[in-house]
């Protein structure tokens, strides 16, 4: 669901100006009549619908962004994380290596002083 943030925002972002776009339209096209312009009503109500229709787009790409930034982080703290953890691994499996070096020579001294 997150991964349709950003195109969402952009098809409503668009969708807002194509909305804008007909309240101009509707504007234009008005006659002036009495000293009042007609469709003025249907130019407000586009209007607030196209910039509605803006704020909404612009409010998902920026959580689109946000979550593509969160999950940056995270991918970044488990990769961290994931290294430490070979790193911890390779220090067990050293100093396991060494201890059994060091009971080996240990035995081979014992052998050589009971002889």
């Amino acid at each position: 669901m997150e991964d349709h943030f950003e195109p969402a925002g952009w098809a409503l972002g668009l969708s807002g100006v194509a909305v804008l776009a007909g309240a101009w339209l509707a504007y234009v096209t008005g006659d002036v009549v009495g000293g009042v312009r007609t469709h003025m009503d249907a130019t407000l109500v586009l209007g607030v619908l196209g910039l509605v229709l803006v704020g909404d787009g612009l409010a998902l790409l920026h959580h689109g962004q946000q979550t593509i930034r969160r999950r940056g982080r995270e991918a970044e703290a488990a990769r961290l994380a994931a290294e430490e953890d070979e790193r911890r691994r390779a220090r067990e499996t050293l100093r396991a290596q060494q201890q059994a070096q060091q009971q080996a020579q240990q035995r081979v001294e014992r052998h050589d002083t009971d002889h």
